[in-house]
This record gives structure tokens, C-alpha cells and sequence, in this order.
């Protein structure tokens, strides 16, 4: 796939709910296709065990904030651009 920028990116696409759901495994020129599928191969085993892919990726995410400076920080550097 290709993003706004022009660059591309390994993608993997799934329907969760009769809904068509898209998420980023990385940039094109950051990972082999061997490992993109190796990547989507195992979130295609998490979906099918129940955890939805994205919502996994959010609370790996959510994880480092710990206190509310970490909850700050994240903020800031969400909001400055």
C-alpha cells in the first residue's frame, strides 16, 4: 500500500463484525515480506483467538503510561506539530 506521502507500507486487512478493518504492520523498507507475513500471521492467529489486532496494538500502547506525567507527555506529543 501507499500513504499520502507517497510511501509504501505492509498492510494487513481483516473484516471483524461484517466490517473491513485495515492496520499498518510497518513501513515498506522496514521490514522483509517474509517477516510482513510472518507479522500477519500472527495477528490473523490473535483475531481468530478473540483479541482484535487493533485494539490489542492500543493497549500495548497504553501500557508505558503509568502516572499522569507519562499521560501528559503522550498528550504533548500527540498535539505538537
Amino acid at each position: 500500500m501507499w500513504s499520502k506521502s507517497g510511501k509504501s507500507f505492509w498492510m494487513l486487512r481483516y473484516t471483524a463484525n461484517n466490517k473491513r478493518k485495515e492496520m499498518t504492520l510497518a513501513k515498506y523498507s522496514d521490514l522483509s515480506l517474509a517477516d510482513a507475513r510472518a507479522d500477519a500471521a500472527v495477528k490473523m492467529k490473535q483475531f481468530r483467538d478473540g483479541l482484535a489486532p487493533l485494539i490489542a496494538k492500543k493497549r500495548a500502547e497504553q501500557a508505558e503510561i503509568k502516572t499522569v506525567d507519562d499521560l501528559f507527555a503522550d498528550w504533548h506529543i500527540g498535539n505538537v506539530k
